[in-house]
């Protein structure tokens, strides 16, 4: 006579995690990258060139951010690594960014485009190839106002406009 098993409950039963398809056997881990450090430059005023200029959601903040990354052109202070960005915010709106009357990103754009803009599109790369001063000043403090280890400490743009010529 063939016996019945039973069959666990839905209490009793294990869940568990399905690994990726590309999954390595459990006996090797994979490496820990480590992310390359934010810039650290001397504090100052800079002429910089935009190399790059996006936007996008970023999921971490719930809003639209757009990233400026500047070349200083006329930096001669401690070497550094990495990227010098100047980041905007574009409003917390998922479906679509929004530049508000009084933001600085539309002080900038009023700067780039002589005027303000006739067109409620705007193509981001407007502010690439072009020349700006910028003010560099180190972050030493967390978000929380904690003073943060000499170490870890990084630069960002606090203020950028347009380099006039002539």
């Amino acid at each position: 006579m063939a016996t019945l098993q039973r069959l666990p409950v839905s209490s009793e039963r294990r869940t568990e995690r399905r690994a990726p398809s590309n999954h390595r056997p459990t006996d090797q881990k994979p490496a820990i990258t480590v992310a390359a450090p934010y810039p650290l430059l001397d504090e100052g005023e800079y002429l910089a060139e935009c190399t790059k200029a996006s936007y996008e959601w970023a999921n971490r903040y719930r809003k639209w951010k757009a990233r400026l990354v500047l070349s200083p052109q006329d930096y001669t202070g401690k070497a550094y690594t990495g990227q010098l960005c100047r980041f905007f915010n574009l409003g917390t709106n998922p479906d679509s960014p929004r530049v508000g009357p009084g933001s600085d990103f539309r002080a900038l754009l009023v700067e780039v485009h002589g005027g303000q803009p006739a067109n409620s599109v705007l193509d981001v790369n407007i502010f690439a190839g072009r020349r700006y001063r910028i003010a560099v000043v180190t972050v030493k403090q967390n978000r929380k106002g904690e003073p943060i280890a000499a170490a870890n400490w990084y630069s960002i743009v606090r203020d950028i406009h347009l380099a006039e010529f002539g």
